[in-house]
């Protein structure tokens, strides 16, 4: 049996999708709800979602203003409580059970007719659009970014909302004429800590930009995101890291080291 033929027939009609309700009585809910499968209209495939991360733009419509440290669970659904003075200003989302995810990739088990939809089937893509908490996913076949042999779904989850921030960063910045940028994470910046210095290409060689080109990059905070986002800010052949600061020593050495590397400093 061909192998298109065999992923297709094993598309449930039904999946879970995790599902965000902030309530009118002042509770928020997270619930996994059994949802139709969509059918791909001519343009579109069917991803098989397997790997998806989670954003701070995320949590926003995850969590909303609700306490998660309170959070509780009962039956299958998640209630946390939200303090009376914000629910207010979650008047346009009140009880509306909502979707959630940004991005994510999976293979593509099912398509529409178009030429495009159909060279997609059994690929592995990353996909951007929301609802990506769930189990499978319609999108255009335009909107799938195909991953390279080798890659896997978890590589390619978060190919979208990392790479464009640190892509609209610089970009804006060269367009305003600005040189330099602090990158910091919000739980560094309540604590003094001794930065590294680094050393860099005073010169312009090397396929560096001229000082005097240059966005100068200083990081307050390695964690999570910033060892997502500091590369493709490292990409871009006009931007320089000159110092790397954090609490906790081991992530300050670690986006040293990320940066040396980056530099072919030893």
């Amino acid at each position: 049996q061909p192998f298109e033929e065999t992923i297709m027939a094993s598309v449930p009609a039904e999946h879970l999708q995790l599902l965000s309700n902030v309530k009118s009585s002042g509770q928020l809910e997270l619930t996994l709800a059994k949802v139709p499968t969509p059918e791909p209209k001519e343009d579109e495939i069917l991803v098989r979602v397997e790997a998806t991360p989670i954003n701070p733009s995320d949590l926003g419509l995850l969590l909303g203003p609700a306490d998660p440290a309170k959070a509780t669970s009962s039956n299958g659904v998640v209630t946390a409580p939200i303090p009376e003075n914000v629910l207010r200003a979650m008047a346009a989302r009140l009880d509306q059970p909502m979707q959630v995810g940004n991005e994510g990739a999976g293979t593509v088990v099912k398509a529409g007719s178009s030429p495009e939809a159909q060279a997609l089937v059994g690929k592995l893509v990353a996909i951007l659009g929301g609802a990506m908490y769930s189990q499978y996913r319609v999108v255009k076949a335009r909107d799938a970014l195909p991953l390279p042999a080798g890659a896997s779904a978890a590589d390619g989850a978060s190919c979208f909302v990392n790479p464009l921030t640190a892509l609209a960063m610089v970009e804006t910045m060269r367009a305003e004429g600005h040189t330099a940028l602090i990158h910091t994470a919000a739980a560094s910046t309540a604590v003094v800590s001794a930065p590294f210095i680094l050393p860099a290409c005073a010169t312009g060689s090397g396929g560096k930009a001229a000082p005097g080109e240059r966005i100068t990059l200083g990081v307050i905070g390695f964690g999570p995101r910033c060892k997502y986002a500091l590369p493709q800010l490292l990409s871009q052949p006009d931007v320089q890291c000159v110092a790397m600061a954090d609490v906790v020593g081991s992530r300050r050495e670690s986006g040293k080291e990320l940066v040396d590397k980056h530099n072919g400093n030893s």
